[in-house]
């Protein structure tokens, strides 16, 4: 599980398109051979779960870097550490943070001012959700508010760690997707208050049985470009309870909320990623920086430990067929996160090591 980018609120982007029907979304050979390359070792990182990544910036300087986030591999603790150009800090521990699961992170400007990180996790020994912010400094050093619960309330408990997405168009709104009780696919908006945030109430993203997961789900955004500039399109994707296939919705931004139901999203009925069967949950993100398509998805291959991926053009209906990722060192059996270009994955034997690798259109 993944972050997934920055808003605009911080001058960076998160991952258009239009809803399409099943029968419309048509799959396409791309018309580039996209490549992956590079299999860098994150120091000191061992894990058994799906990593949290995250692009940061220093306050005040501009200085953009990436922050990654693990579950211990052979205790309850949340790891972290941070990479500015091309060098990473010592790992350290998140205070008071404790997880059976993925933990997850996402970056954003805060009401003060200063770039922010906020990491989520499922409590260990419990099925509530806890958040963290995390100002960064011009440094490089992040000074953290300590645990703090998600909400309160029986449908914001989850086994899972929630997807954190800030949308490129909302910017005073945040995001978290994740899978709820009875299996639902859930979302929860929030707005930034102080150095946390002040949420308006969980909603399911539909009531169909396909809109049901047995992993955690993830966000991402597609921005418009020419005359629709300035609004995006915001896709939710999930693995499907009892099965192997990935379906996903989408819902407008700047976010469709309105002041007599606030925090409630209209999204899409569902769509199925064609060809896309997994046995964990997928991640999203789009390769460019600004959020402009296409929107790329990666996961775990249904057999054995390789891990594919998928374009979804900038008009949201044409996919592309399921292909391998070809890096060296980038088989896994859990699921992937991704960061725009960067994919995270976990050695697929003991080690629990964590791989970056790059994604070139």
């Amino acid at each position: 599980m993944l972050d997934r980018p920055k808003s605009r609120l911080v001058a960076a982007a998160a991952v258009t398109g239009t809803v399409c029907a099943l029968a419309a979304a048509s799959v396409a050979a791309a018309t580039t051979t996209p490549t992956w390359s590079g299999k860098e070792l994150v120091p000191h990182a061992f894990t058994n779960a799906t990593p949290g990544l995250a692009a940061i910036t220093l306050t005040n300087t501009g200085v953009r870097g990436l922050f990654i986030t693990w579950k211990g591999q052979f205790n309850d603790e949340v790891h972290y550490q941070v990479k500015i150009d091309g060098t990473w800090s010592a790992a350290a521990i998140l205070p008071g943070a404790a997880t059976s699961a993925a933990p997850s992170a996402a970056s954003y400007v805060d009401p003060t001012s200063h770039d922010a990180v906020v990491v989520a996790w499922k409590q260990q020994g419990s099925d509530r959700i806890y958040y963290d912010q995390g100002q960064v400094h011009s440094d490089g050093t992040i000074s953290w508010t300590g645990p703090k619960l998600f909400t309160t309330g029986n449908s914001t408990t989850s086994d899972r760690a929630p997807s954190i997405f800030f949308p490129l168009n909302a910017v005073d709104k945040v995001i978290f997707a994740y899978r709820g009780p009875h299996d639902h696919v859930r979302y929860d908006v929030g707005k930034p208050d102080g150095r946390g945030f002040t949420f308006l109430g969980s909603k399911v993203i539909g009531t169909a049985a396909d809109t049901h997961t047995s992993a955690a789900p993830d966000l991402a955004e597609i921005e418009n470009q020419g005359p629709g500039a300035g609004t995006g399109t915001i896709y939710v994707f999930w693995k499907n309870m009892g099965a192997q296939t990935i379906s996903y919705a989408t819902t407008a931004d700047p976010l469709n909320g309105s002041s007599a139901t606030p925090g409630v999203l209209t999204w899409s009925a569902a769509s199925l990623v064609p060809g896309a069967l997994s046995t964990d949950g997928p991640a999203a993100s789009t390769p460019d920086l600004h959020g402009f398509a296409p929107l790329l998805l990666v996961y775990k291959g249904p057999d054995g430990l390789q891990v594919k991926y998928q374009e979804l053009s900038a008009n949201g209906g044409t996919w592309t067929t399921p292909a391998p990722v070809t890096s060296p060192r980038s088989t896994t059996a859990i699921g992937p996160a991704l960061l725009n270009g960067t994919l995270a994955t976990v050695e697929s034997n003991n080690s629990g090591d964590i791989y970056l690798h790059q994604f070139s259109g």
